[in-house]
């Protein structure tokens, strides 16, 4: 970075003369941002220099060097893994909540729509146990 010890620790006869956290943080950040303004100018001028001898319609860029080219389809996966995991986390919630409420039930006192919903949360609690061992 740049900086002596003496200026990192200060004056062995002086305490105020070192670096507070802050004032280090600040010159360790600079630093940074001055390495990735360079790795930028040099992928510039990289990609400049090899697109002289790239066939034609291939294009190279800065981000490209850089590493910096996502995919926009892995992108969109992503999001759809997100929302499926949105989904699935929903819908254990809604069978926990479920369950909770089969427990509890009075049995003496079970209706017509008690049963068929009770027999709806153990068909879903069986999906949701396929689903887990065909995970394994």
């Amino acid at each position: 970075m740049g900086i002596t010890p003496d200026e990192f620790w200060g004056k062995p006869d002086d305490i105020h003369t070192g670096l507070t956290l802050a004032e280090f943080d600040a010159l360790a950040r600079g630093y940074q941002k001055r390495m990735q303004d360079m790795q930028e100018l040099l992928a510039w001028h990289a990609a400049n220099t090899m697109s002289m001898h790239a066939k034609k319609g291939t294009r190279i860029t800065p981000d490209k060097l850089l590493g910096r080219n996502k995919d926009r389809a892995t992108e969109t996966n992503l999001v759809e893994q997100i929302k499926a995991r949105k989904a699935e986390k929903e819908k254990r919630q809604d069978l926990s909540r479920d369950l909770n409420r089969v427990r509890n039930v009075d049995v003496d006192a079970l209706t017509e729509d008690d049963n068929s919903f009770i027999a709806s949360v153990l068909a879903r609690m069986d999906d949701e146990t396929a689903t887990v061992d065909d995970d394994e």
